[in-house]
């Protein structure tokens, strides 16, 4: 199974229901680092018959933390990492495999009170065979 994971610090997660300049500015953020991130590894050898396990730790602030669903905080990440299959937005997307999302056949998702306002994000855990 390869491993992948990587910090998206710095913004605050931005839910599905969002739409605009926020929802831009999160998509692009979550692309340059799924980017930075993944030339440790390889994902080339991706085909339509491989697996994955996906873990969304979301760090939120207080005032967001009772107001955000996990599912809507989800989709955006999920959306940019893989080929979202509705694309219509112009929003970056396939920035780690060029696959859908439809392959992932274990999330697991997370919210929490980060310990400091350094960790506010998603921090992203992937593994595929």
């Amino acid at each position: 199974m390869n491993p992948l994971e990587f910090p998206v610090y710095g913004l605050d997660p931005v839910p599905f229901s969002s739409i605009g300049e926020p929802m831009r500015k999160w998509r692009q953020h979550v692309h340059d680092q799924a980017v930075q991130h993944s030339k440790r590894v390889a994902t080339q050898q991706i085909t339509v018959t491989t697996t994955f396990s996906v873990e969304l730790e979301f760090g939120l602030r207080d005032d967001r933390y009772a107001v955000s669903d996990l599912d809507n905080l989800c989709i955006p990440v999920l959306n940019t990492l893989f080929l979202d299959q509705h694309q219509s937005s112009g929003y970056p997307s396939g920035a780690l495999f060029g696959v859908g999302d439809n392959q992932i056949t274990t999330l697991l998702l997370r919210k929490l009170r980060p310990l400091n306002e350094n960790m506010i994000g998603v921090y992203v855990r992937i593994r595929w065979t």
